[in-house]
């Protein structure tokens, strides 16, 4: 985040929008472990729930990684992490 806050061509609003995206990821890492950790043995559609928030939360690092150092370019490993997530929302969906 340090990177973000120094860049110089960043105003005030893109610098509160660079760093609230990785303390949200961190927030929804910290929800998928409390879902993991109270319904393990509930309900599977809640861990697929837990699981795809993790692996979103892998892609946006990825990404975050990514684009510091060039520019983005689909279909990485970024692009797999949010696959997966979708893969695994709407796995949870369907299920009975």
């Amino acid at each position: 985040m340090g990177d973000y806050i120094a860049e110089p061509f960043f105003d005030t609003k893109m610098r509160v929008v660079a760093v609230a995206y990785p303390v949200l990821d961190a927030v929804m890492f910290g929800f998928a472990a409390w879902l993991v950790a109270v319904a393990r043995r509930q309900s599977p559609s809640l861990v697929m729930v837990a699981l795809g928030l993790v692996a979103l939360v892998a892609g946006n690092a990825v990404y975050n990684v990514q684009s510091m150092n060039g520019p983005f370019v689909p279909g990485g490993l970024a692009d797999l992490f949010w696959i997966t997530f979708g893969v695994l929302l709407g796995l949870a969906c369907l299920h009975p």
